[in-house]
């Protein structure tokens, strides 16, 4: 149970710092959105967008908000990051990372209903 409770933070955690990163400094993560993005929106304001997602799903993940519905959706917001790095830089340290982070991710779709060690 207090091996959830970790990941669970840890899954928080990562989307809460990038989500204000992504707000708070676009222009760093601006060249990270997809070509066909940047043809619709303008790439800071695609990039703020992200970071709220990021920030939302961070939030309502470390308050377990609906579970159900937030777990598979961290899962495939990870799983796009993954897609993205693997098409900006192929095979990588850095793909390896997101890969066990989305791993873990998954991991949250699996937490008890009920923690009786919280």
């Amino acid at each position: 149970m207090k091996g959830t409770l970790l990941v669970r933070f840890a899954i928080s955690f990562i989307f809460i710092v990038f989500g204000v990163w992504e707000i708070l400094v676009p222009v760093y993560w601006a060249p990270f959105i997809p070509k066909f993005v940047g043809e619709i929106f303008n790439p800071l304001f695609a990039t703020r967008i992200h970071g709220l997602v990021l920030l939302v799903l961070g939030v309502l993940t470390l308050i377990k908000f609906r579970k159900k519905i937030i777990a598979p959706l961290t899962s495939a917001t990870l799983l796009s990051v993954v897609f993205s790095v693997y098409v900006f830089s192929g095979f990588s340290d850095l793909l390896v990372r997101d890969i066990v982070i989305f791993l873990f991710s998954l991991s949250l779709l699996f937490e008890p209903e009920k923690d009786k060690d919280l």
